[in-house]
């Protein structure tokens, strides 16, 4: 929430929904990542702020989405989601965001599970694939820097 204030930002922008497509670790990360965002977080010198203190919230956000899946709770399952797709596109997770954004969509309008099979298991895939990729952006940006010096 801090790092939204100091940044003047709202929740990331809409993205039209996207038919879904399996995303690999090995993807790219132009598929995986929003660099653009990613770029201005690093100029203004709060990568690290957002690495550390979104990371572990989608992580969280994440587990709420199975943990409600699992007890067939539609409305904990429906509260969790526009959190996740407003971090996941801030945090520049564009994947993740997408995904999240394309089925809580469905779920929001049609007030039902999302029919396809794997939903779920693809956004903890898409959580993970973005953490990852997240984490090794983050620590290409360190050694760039620290490389400059």
């Amino acid at each position: 929430a801090k790092l939204r204030e100091q940044m003047g930002l709202r929740a990331a922008p809409p993205v039209a929904p996207a038919p879904a497509a399996p995303i690999s670790a090995g993807a790219g990360v132009s598929r995986v990542l929003d660099e653009d965002r990613l770029r201005g977080y690093q100029r203004l010198g709060m990568l690290d702020e957002l690495l550390g203190d979104y990371l572990p919230d989608i992580a969280r956000l994440v587990q709420r989405l199975g943990k409600g899946a699992a007890a067939q709770d539609l409305q904990a399952t429906m509260d969790a989601r526009p959190s996740l797709v407003g971090m996941a596109g801030e945090a520049g997770a564009l994947a993740l965001h997408q995904e999240a954004r394309r089925t809580y969509l469905w779920m929001i309008e049609g007030r039902r599970w999302p029919q396809e099979e794997g939903w779920l298991a693809r956004i903890e895939s898409l959580a993970a694939v973005a953490d990852q990729a997240l984490r090794e952006y983050g620590a290409g940006q360190l050694q760039k820097g620290q490389n400059q010096h």
